[in-house]
């Protein structure tokens, strides 16, 4: 809940990282989105940009967030 990460499935250098001030290519504070997201009680999705891994690309991406007691869950998908 403070955006420290705990796991990451694409990229293990995140883990043990704080991100909670990570930007997407359009300014959004999205893992703050989480946060706020996930504090609600509510799971729901965050949409943002982020540059697709496999390809390099900009693309839209959308991460469904969920609170299991105090940590943060998600999982993200690109809409392209």
């Amino acid at each position: 809940m403070r955006g420290n990460t705990l796991a990451h499935g694409e990229n293990n250098k995140l883990i043990g990282r704080q991100l909670i001030d990570l930007k997407d290519a359009n300014g959004k504070l999205f893992i703050r989105a989480f946060i706020d997201l996930a504090s609600s009680g509510r799971p729901g999705w965050v949409d943002y940009q982020w540059a697709n891994p496999v390809t390099g690309v900009l693309e839209d991406k959308t991460t469904y967030v969920q609170r299991v007691d105090n940590i943060v869950t998600g999982c993200g998908i690109y809409k392209g």
